[in-house]
């Protein structure tokens, strides 16, 4: 496969459906083990897991976020690639991930698609602020905007990241899940959702697991691996 994305294969690429997945905000795939643990477990479902990162990372593994319409290219460029070897191509996302895939659900052809934790409506500037809040962020002499992260990298974004996801992603949903002929949406107990969020979600098969936090981790974990398996197959 050639691409200008690093493109992380699990499973037989021979296998029967492909499945693409699209992490959320400021982590990369490995994050939290969520989606290596759901590529393995589907490894034995005659399943491909197809995993890459939305944002930038240097040799210390500082990270520079993508604004929208780079990680929607991103999103493109393996979604051409993957669809050019396997028929059949479904997706899986988390949180800010299901955001961006749902702008472009309406141009890409998928089997199934399976929402985690949807990220809500979360205004650009909202964003800066509660990175400058929680994060001690700075902004530089290029009008970078940096922040420290606990283990010693730094993680910039720009202004440009900002204004690109300043979007109501309720209104994404209500607009783009539509064109979808399989869906699956999957809550966590923790996360709260506005009422326009829920309007939307309510018109699809949507479950929420119970004593589940935004990433599954604990005992959701298997039963979200089970239900990625159940739904997939």
């Amino acid at each position: 496969m050639n691409s200008g994305v690093d493109i992380y294969w699990f499973g037989d690429r021979r296998a029967a459906q492909a499945v693409i997945y699209v992490h959320g905000f400021a982590v990369n795939y490995t994050s939290k083990g969520m989606f290596t643990d759901l590529a393995d477990h589907l490894s034995d479902q005659d399943l491909a897991s197809i995993l890459f990162d939305l944002s930038d990372f240097d040799r210390e593994r500082n990270a520079a976020f993508l604004p929208l319409s780079d990680q929607q290219r991103r999103l493109r460029e393996v979604y051409g690639t993957v669809k050019a070897e396997v028929d059949r191509v479904s997706l899986i996302a988390h949180s800010l991930g299901c955001g961006v895939a749902a702008t472009l659900l309406p141009e890409l052809e998928l089997d199934k698609v399976l929402l985690l934790a949807p990220a809500g409506d979360r205004h650009g500037p909202r964003i800066k602020d509660r990175l400058f809040k929680h994060h001690g962020a700075w902004t530089d002499e290029d009008g970078l905007m940096r922040f420290k992260r606990k283990n010693g990298t730094i993680t910039s974004f720009s202004k440009r990241y900002v204004d690109e996801f300043d979007i109501e992603f309720s209104r994404v949903y209500r607009d783009n899940l539509s064109q979808v002929k399989d869906l699956k949406i999957c809550l966590a107990e923790s996360d709260e959702l506005t009422p326009a969020m829920e309007k939307v979600f309510a018109k699809y098969d949507t479950v929420c697991l119970p004593g589940s936090d935004h990433n599954f981790t604990g005992e959701s974990r298997q039963r979200l691996l089970e239900l990625a398996a159940e739904f997939l197959n």
